[in-house]
């Protein structure tokens, strides 16, 4: 244990990890966020152990029942809204799909045909050219 923990009621974040059950890359979020009191010293972060004090109950860690609630109301329309934009975009998408499987296949019909008209054209050429020469 650090000097400062012991000293003056301050703990590292992996000691205030074990005490209070949270883990410590949501200390880190909580830190980043200024949403919690702490101290960097030598850089190392360190947070008050909580006591009867006011002001340092309003640091103290929000159950995750109580974090979650508020915001699985606000994220379930926006999921709905997500969900059916995903839907409008594949159906673009399968859409979009099938038009260019159409037209790869007229061209590849085309293509056949431009093939048959080559072969015709040769023998044609080749009638015309056979009649020409002089044997």
């Amino acid at each position: 244990m650090s000097g400062l923990s012991s000293e003056n009621n301050w703990l590292s974040l992996s000691e205030y990890s074990a005490e209070y059950g949270l883990s410590v890359s949501t200390l880190r979020r909580r830190i980043k966020g200024n949403q919690i009191r702490y101290k960097l010293v030598n850089g190392k972060y360190f947070l008050p152990r909580h006591d009867s004090n006011p002001y340092t109950k309003a640091s103290a860690p929000v159950p995750t029942s109580e974090a979650k609630d508020p915001v699985v109301g606000g994220s379930d329309n926006s999921f709905h809204t997500a969900k059916s934009l995903l839907d409008e975009l594949k159906k673009a998408y399968m859409q979009s799909l099938q038009s260019k499987e159409e037209q790869i296949l007229q061209l590849k019909q085309q293509i056949t045909d431009l093939k048959t008209l080559v072969m015709y054209l040769e023998r044609e050429v080749e009638k015309s050219g056979s009649s020409n020469s002089p044997n």
